[in-house]
C-alpha cells in the first residue's frame, strides 16, 4: 500500500495545476495500472492473511484436540497461496479483454478499481465480487470465528487456572482488536459499493477519501497495532524507561550452580560472582535470610543495590 501511495503522492505532484491536460493519458498509462494493482494486491492479501490467522486460532481455541501441530512449511505455504490467489485477482484485470476494457483501473483519478461513480462500468461484477463478496465472506467468517473463541473461552472451566488458555485469551483479544480496525476500515467500502450499485448517486470525489483515509490508515495501523499489543514490547519498553531513571544501570543475571553474576554499567558499582553467591551448603541456612535465594534453582544473590530501581531491572530481567 505504500507504495501505491508513493506512486500516487509522485503523479499528483508532477501534475499538480495542469492534472486536466493530462487526465486521459494518466489514466490510461500502464503506471496506473500498475497502481490500481498494487492496491488491490495489499487489500486482498491483507484480507486473506488475516483470514488464515484467524482459522489458526479458531481451531486451536475450539477444537484444541482435533489439530495437530502445524509446522513453518504449512504456515510458510498457506501465506504463499495467499499472496498467490490476491496477485491473481489483481492482475487478471490488466490483461488486454474485453470484459474489462481498457479503464478498468483507470475508471478514476486514483487508480481504485471501485467503480463507485459509475458502478455498471466494464468489468463491475468483477469488482463488485471482489470487494463485496469476497471480503464480506471473509468478514463473515472472522466475526464468527472470533464469537465462538470467545464464548469457548468463557465457558470454559479451565479459563483461570490454565496458563494455556490464558495465553490463547490474550491472544483472542489481541487480534480481535486488529480485526475490528480492519473492519472499520472495510465495511463503509462495501457498503458505499452496494449503495452505488443500488441507484444511489456517489460522487467521484469520494474516491481522494477512500485512497487517502480509508485504505492507507488501515495499513498503517496494523504494524503499530501488531507491535504495541505485545507483552515483549511492553516488558522492553518497561525494562528501557527504569534502565534510564536509574542513571543507565544495567543488571546482567546468569544463574549459575552457585549464584548469580551480576555486572553494571561503566562508571557504578560491579558485583562478581564471589561476593555475590552461596555455596549448596549455605543455600539452607540462608533462606530465611534473604529474599532473593530461589531454593528451586539453587541460585542466590547478595548485593548492595545503587537503588530501588536497579533491584526493579534485576526483577524484569531475571522473573
Amino acid at each position: 500500500m505504500s507504495l501505491y501511495l508513493f506512486v500516487i503522492a509522485g503523479h499528483d505532484t508532477a501534475y499538480r495545476g495542469e492534472y486536466i491536460r493530462h487526465d486521459v493519458s494518466w489514466r490510461h498509462s500502464w503506471k496506473c495500472s500498475f497502481a490500481g494493482m498494487l492496491s488491490t494486491l495489499s487489500s486482498e492479501a491483507s484480507i486473506f492473511i488475516m483470514t488464515i490467522i484467524t482459522t489458526d486460532r479458531y481451531l486451536s481455541i475450539v477444537y484444541p484436540l482435533m489439530l495437530r501441530r502445524r509446522t513453518m512449511i504449512f504456515s510458510g505455504s498457506c501465506v504463499t497461496a495467499s499472496w498467490i490467489l490476491a496477485a491473481a485477482i489483481a492482475i487478471i484485470p490488466s490483461f488486454n479483454l474485453g470484459y474489462f476494457g481498457d479503464e478498468f483501473y483507470g475508471n478514476n483519478g486514483v487508480c481504485l478499481p471501485l467503480q463507485i461513480h459509475d458502478p455498471f462500468s466494464k468489468g463491475w461484477q468483477y469488482s463488485m465480487v471482489v470487494f463485496c463478496g469476497i471480503n464480506s465472506l471473509a468478514f463473515g467468517f472472522i466475526t464468527y470465528a472470533y464469537t465462538s473463541m470467545f464464548i469457548t473461552i468463557s465457558r470454559s472451566k479451565l479459563g483461570l487456572r490454565s496458563s494455556q488458555q490464558q495465553q490463547d485469551r490474550t491472544i483472542a483479544k489481541r487480534f480481535a482488536f486488529i480485526v475490528v480496525t480492519d473492519m472499520l476500515c472495510w465495511v463503509p467500502i462495501i457498503v458505499i459499493k452496494i449503495l452505488s450499485v443500488s441507484g444511489m448517486t456517489i460522487y467521484s470525489e469520494l474516491y481522494a477519501w477512500v485512497a487517502v483515509f480509508m485504505l492507507p490508515i488501515n495499513s498503517a495501523l496494523n504494524p503499530v497495532l501488531y507491535t504495541l499489543t505485545t507483552k515483549l514490547f511492553k516488558q522492553q519498553l518497561a525494562r528501557i524507561v527504569y534502565t534510564w531513571r536509574a542513571g543507565g544501570v544495567q543488571v546482567e543475571c546468569q544463574p549459575e550452580s552457585s549464584g548469580i553474576s551480576m555486572t553494571s554499567a561503566p562508571g557504578n558499582a560491579k558485583w562478581s560472582k564471589q561476593n555475590a553467591s552461596y555455596s549448596t551448603s549455605d543455600l539452607d541456612r540462608s533462606i530465611s535470610r534473604s529474599s532473593l535465594i530461589s531454593a528451586n534453582s539453587r541460585t542466590s544473590t547478595r548485593c548492595n543495590w545503587p537503588s530501588p530501581l536497579a533491584y526493579i531491572v534485576y526483577q524484569n530481567n531475571c522473573f
